[in-house]
């Protein structure tokens, strides 16, 4: 019985003649010369660091390179030597982590992130 309302919906909507047509729309755009960039895709920008020496992301660079050059993503690489023969990342240095994410999020770009 659980089945029944929703079979006779499906009957419904498949009958000849019950279907509603849409209506069709322009819809019409300015034109722009401007740069437009398609979040999540294309061109990224290339940043690495090293825990050790670490260098942290700038968000007013990344929301520079967001807007000038339309680059909404940022590749991070997170090399991590300092922990060769250690087992768990310094909460200092998570804090780095985050602060980086921080940076990205502020400045409007995703980030895909590696650890190598």
């Amino acid at each position: 019985m659980r089945f029944l309302p929703a079979a006779a919906v499906a009957v419904a909507v498949l009958l000849p003649g019950t279907a509603v047509a849409a209506t069709p729309s322009t819809v019409t755009y300015a034109p722009s010369t401007a740069a437009i960039a398609n979040p999540g895709r294309g061109f990224f920008t290339y940043t690495e660091t090293h825990f050790g020496s670490y260098t942290p992301l700038s968000a007013s660079s990344l929301t520079k390179a967001r807007v000038d050059q339309a680059r909404s993503l940022v590749y991070r690489i997170f090399y991590l030597e300092k922990y060769q023969a250690v087992d768990q990342i310094s909460a200092a240095d998570l804090a780095l982590v985050r602060a980086d994410f921080a940076a990205a999020r502020a400045a409007g770009v995703k980030m895909v992130v590696r650890f190598a």
